[in-house]
């Protein structure tokens, strides 16, 4: 290869001419380079033919199949060899490669090493056919139901067709090369997302514990500081008012941030695991208006069902579903105005319950509507009493309505409200109701209540002098015990005991344990469970152990006065 000093490329891509070139001259090559198949034609000269042509195919003027019959059908040029650039994208490319007398084909792309391959391949040949006799021949095929006369020598037909199969070969080997490397990358991206996930899993790990650690704390101040602004006479401090209500609110931003932080925490690693059975849809809602009628009542804003059902059974997780509606309620009340109503309707088709609350807030402008359920964002729209969103609550809440199978979505617009709407799955028996539709009002019973007896079972001291507080207005006795072992004790020593706020979490055994030893001698005093906040507290466990209700840490008095009397009615009291 010493000897070969010249190669015309004729190429119509100056990128592509250039960077040939360019490979050539770095192995020593002398290169001449036109733009077309006549330009190249026009630098060939006959004291001084190129070793080698390399043409592609596609180029104005003239093609490279035509450069080549053009070099093939002169006797001065037709044993220079003539090579050319393709795609073999198509198999016509090779009958026309034949038919012009070419000696070689290269695809495109092609490497370094391929290329000088084929160049030493070619000029080794070219050396072996000038001892071979002439070998020219003229025949006729039928390729792809059409006929082509070819009229080439043997050697350069064989030549030709076996750089096809090289290139094919080539191409193979360039694919297996990628195909390993993309198994390598495929491996590399399986153990980055291993990674990745254990990252994130580390990541909500300590989301839920700072969350936890911080919530039992926040929820004392946030309950002391209520009773303290309770207790304060009006106008003892200078702009008494404002300060314990911006107070307030700041307490009740941090704590729903806390909670929404440890849900979408739990979220996230994926520990949204439903706990369903059967229940009667409609007791369910007729208990979270209920309940839902009393927090709203600080702006005077009304819960009203418009439903016409006895019963809509369901086979869904109750608490979680309690979740959705809490969340989906407080957020009425904070966009609403004193004084209006939200509406909750319910109906059934199609095998799905289909639920709406509908406020008659300030809406929410529809090019913000993508924004509801995703994580950490908010609406442009501002809470009518100076409430905050964290922008977490409702990520948690589409997350368990698509859990259970079900779908959520909005409607709104400015100054018409809002109106969100969930469905569930629904295969239970649904009857309709025959009276008229029910009004859901807060349960108030009149003073003059018997004074009860109290057990206060609670080892963190802050909490149970808050209870003790609370509940002295409706106390003859309160006795206190720090763990389980002493309410059970205590219970067993005062039969006549009426009501036990039992703490979940408490030393010794623990308040479901407890309450299964009290039921064992005491069938009748009311226990209503007490616990901070836990994404998987299932309410079973608290009547499953023999209590009557629970309730969630922070404790609101409004609340809690209420299960109570729920309890009481339920017994005659």
């Amino acid at each position: 290869m010493n000897d070969i000093k010249k190669v015309l490329i004729a190429e119509d891509s100056p990128t592509q001419a250039l960077q040939l070139q360019m490979i050539l001259e770095e192995h020593g090559y002398e290169v001449l380079v036109g733009k077309n198949g006549k330009e190249a034609l026009k630098l060939i000269d006959s004291n001084s033919l190129p070793d080698i042509i390399i043409t592609d195919i596609v180029m104005p003027e003239m093609d490279g199949y035509e450069l080549c019959s053009n070099i093939k059908s002169n006797d001065l040029t037709r044993d220079i060899p003539v090579i050319l650039l393709t795609q073999l994208s198509d198999p016509n490319d090779v009958i026309k490669g034949l038919q012009a007398g070419a000696d070689n084909f290269i695809s495109k792309p092609y490497s370094k090493e391929f290329l000088f391959e084929r160049i030493q391949d070619i000029l080794l040949n070219r050396e072996i056919r000038k001892r071979s006799p002439n070998l020219d021949i003229v025949m006729e095929i039928f390729f792809g139901g059409q006929k082509y006369k070819l009229n080439s020598n043997r050697l350069q037909i064989l030549d030709l067709l076996l750089s096809t199969y090289h290139n094919a070969i080539n191409k193979n080997k360039e694919l297996e090369d990628r195909n390993i490397e993309l198994k390598k990358l495929h491996k590399e991206l399986k153990i980055g997302n291993i990674q990745l996930k254990k990252l994130n899993e580390e990541k909500n790990q300590l989301l839920g514990i700072a969350a936890h650690d911080l919530r039992s704390p926040l929820a004392t101040v946030y309950q002391y500081f209520d009773l303290i602004t309770c207790s304060l006479e009006k106008d003892t401090i200078p702009n008494q008012e404002e300060i314990t209500t911006t107070v307030n609110r700041l307490l009740e931003f941090m704590l729903n941030l806390i909670v929404d932080v440890l849900d979408f925490s739990k979220i996230e690693a994926g520990e949204i695991n439903l706990k369903k059975e059967d229940f009667n849809l409609i007791d369910f809602l007729n208990e979270q208006i209920k309940l839902n009628n009393i927090l709203g009542s600080q702006k005077n804003i009304k819960v009203i069902p418009e439903y016409n059902y006895d019963k809509i059974m369901l086979n869904a997780d109750p608490n979680k579903l309690k979740q959705v509606m809490d969340n989906l309620l407080s957020n009425t009340f904070k966009y609403s105005e004193r004084n209006t109503k939200v509406r909750v309707n319910a109906s059934v088709k199609d095998g799905k319950v289909q639920i709406v609350i509908a406020d008659e807030g300030k809406g929410i402008p529809k090019n913000e509507l993508g924004k509801l359920f995703q994580p950490f964002t908010t609406t442009s729209v501002k809470s009518t009493g100076g409430e905050k969103s964290t922008g977490l609550g409702l990520v948690s809440v589409k997350k368990i309505v698509e859990t259970h199978g079900g779908n959520i979505w909005v409607e709104s617009g400015e100054g018409v409200g809002s109106q969100f709407y969930f469905t569930l799955p629904c295969n239970g028996e649904v009857v309709e109701s025959t009276k008229e539709i029910r009004n859901s009002g807060i349960h108030k019973n009149e003073d003059g209540t018997k004074k009860l007896k109290i057990i206060v079972a609670e080892n963190e001291e802050t909490i149970d002098k808050f209870l003790s507080i609370i509940l002295n207005d409706i106390a003859d006795t309160i006795l206190h015990a720090q763990n389980g072992n002493k309410v059970v004790e205590m219970c067993r020593n005062n039969p006549d005991v009426d009501l036990i706020i039992m703490d979940i979490m408490m030393p010794e055994i623990d308040g479901l344990n407890a309450s299964r030893k009290i039921r064992e001698f005491n069938k009748d005093v009311i226990i209503i469970a007490n616990t901070a906040y836990t994404y998987n507290f299932n309410k079973d466990k608290a009547l499953e152990a023999g209590c009557n209700d629970y309730i969630t840490k922070p404790i609101k008095k409004e609340i809690l006065f209420e299960k109570i009397r729920n309890c009481l009615d339920k017994k005659n009291i």
